[in-house]
């Protein structure tokens, strides 16, 4: 039956979402910050929608959606990989994260060189985020140091942590940083650079095949237009 309202729906050119579940996969960041209001939200328009959240890490994100395990994702990518296609949703950019006293934090901002003089955590999953720094990074002859010990940080909270107990620095997105400026940690501004970090929906190459999955699609769109606003 549900196969048959879809054609029907199709037949006139509109989306019948039915009562068929999206399963959207995420990264961690995304999962705890934006796709909770989002669903909230989308389940206010779209109540008959259920979506089902898949936390995972990016590579294995980009897998669900190739292998039709998800019907989409929301992250951030580096290079839109093969068999997906990537649209931005929200703008982010990064800024630096130091624990308090720290002596950056004499200066409103800083200069990249200036940050990348401390390790830098960043865990094996922030591929995207990752690369963006070391093109960056190599661009202005610049050496950009991991702290090896926080490759395998399982959690942003961790990682938040381990900045307040001097292991190094974060450089992260601006929407996450708010979550280590509420635990105590301080924020700066790079002065001299721009690290962008824009995430968005993940869809396979052959777009949404689902009704639901376009809806979900269309209000997520919409819903970071209203942010950007």
């Amino acid at each position: 039956m549900a196969a048959e309202l879809d054609a029907l729906f199709a037949g006139f050119g509109l989306d019948h979402p039915g009562e068929r579940p999206v399963a959207v996969a995420c990264t961690a960041g995304v999962a705890a910050l934006f796709m909770p209001a989002l669903v909230r939200a989308l389940s206010q328009v779209h109540p008959a929608i259920h979506v089902n959240l898949l936390d995972l890490h990016p590579q294995a994100a980009l897998d669900a959606v190739r292998s039709a395990r998800a019907d989409l994702a929301v992250m951030a990518v580096a290079d839109t990989p093969q068999g997906v296609a990537f649209e931005p949703l929200v703008d982010d950019d990064c800024v630096v994260i130091v624990p308090a006293g720290h002596k950056l934090l004499l200066h409103p901002q800083v200069l990249l060189a200036e940050v990348l003089e401390w390790p830098i955590l960043m865990t094996d999953q922030q591929v995207a985020l990752r690369h963006t720094v070391e093109r960056l990074a190599q661009a202005r002859g610049l050496i950009f140091r991991r702290a090896p010990d926080s490759r395998n940080a399982s959690s942003l909270f961790g990682m938040f942590s381990m900045v307040a107990a001097g292991f190094g620095l974060v450089i992260q997105p601006r929407t996450l940083a708010r979550v280590g400026v509420n635990i105590g940690l301080a924020t700066l501004e790079i002065a001299d650079v721009r690290i962008p970090h824009p995430y968005g929906l993940v869809i396979p190459a052959s777009g949404l095949s689902s009704p639901a999955a376009r809806s979900f699609g269309a209000f997520a769109r919409q819903y970071a237009t209203q942010l950007k606003g």
